[in-house]
């Protein structure tokens, strides 16, 4: 069976109840919307628009919503909605939390690049900020520019990044009810999460940002697969072998390699885009 909150949104089968390190592990998405909509509709915010720009702040300061300050052209800055966003499609003073639920789970009208999602990854990592990204093709004794030396903090309390880190943990290490459990690195403790990117035009996307090791961590990495279905299928064993390779300089785990390789997903995909 699934779970459903509000307007429709669901969630695969799995124990209930559950915390919020368990809700990362299984990636409920019932619970995130119960946790927005307690944001949306805190009586200590007078208004929708009140609460809902609080949140908005919140975001933007992970890095979403704005370019990052990546040293090459072109980067794109995605999208964050705003409220004048919300007026605009359901009317002035129109819309609720239920309007707006599927932010919750990164949908709706919000845009994200790969780049946001690893820095996202990286900023976990980090227990709470961040650094501006760069292109770096060698390392060289030259000192490096200020700048990419500067920690970017949210406004989330450091202290709270734990819970989140556990959680990643689980999704890969966490045993049977784990979204990402088959693509655990032996001796490498990566800390992950899968997602499921829906498509109205095809099959879903698939998603799977993580870091590792969980202390002192080395590596932070997000992949996305267009058409290749939920996020553990395909991205979350491709940013495992890449971590894998990263770490120790080989890839030991071949049965997972050869499925990659030989893995044929963009077949199904044109098959749709030409029956369509």
């Amino acid at each position: 069976m699934g779970y459903h909150v509000g307007r429709g949104v669901e969630c695969h089968a799995h124990p209930s109840p559950l915390d919020f390190r368990q809700s990362i592990q299984m990636s409920c998405n019932a619970y995130y919307c119960y946790v927005f909509r307690n944001i949306m509709d805190n009586p200590k915010y007078p208004s929708i628009d009140t609460a809902f720009n609080q949140w908005r702040t919140y975001v933007q300061s992970f890095g979403f919503g704005q370019k990052l300050g990546l040293d090459i052209p072109n980067e794109s800055a995605g999208m964050l909605p705003t409220v004048r966003t919300y007026d605009r499609i359901h009317g002035d003073g129109k819309w609720k939390s239920l309007s707006i639920i599927s932010l919750a789970i990164g949908q709706g009208e919000i845009g994200t690049t790969p780049l946001h999602l690893a820095n996202f990854a990286a900023l976990i990592a980090n227990r709470g900020y961040y650094y501006t990204p760069h292109v770096v093709r060698n390392v060289v004794n030259e000192a490096p520019d200020p700048k990419y030396k500067e920690k970017h903090y949210t406004l989330v309390d450091t202290s709270h990044f734990g819970p989140v880190v556990d959680g990643m943990y689980l999704a890969v290490n966490g045993g049977a009810h784990s979204t990402a459990g088959w693509v655990r690195i032996p001796g490498i403790d990566m800390c992950g999460k899968t997602g499921t990117a829906q498509n109205p035009h095809g099959e879903k996307h698939s998603v799977f940002m993580s870091f590792a090791p969980r202390e002192n961590p080395k590596i932070a990495i997000a992949v996305y697969m267009e058409n290749a279905g939920w996020g553990g299928s395909w991205a979350a064993p491709v940013a495992s072998l890449m971590t894998e390779y990263y770490l120790t300089g080989e890839v030991k785990r071949k049965a997972i390699e050869n499925r990659i390789k030989e893995g044929n997903f963009m077949s199904k995909a044109s098959r749709m885009k030409k029956n369509n």
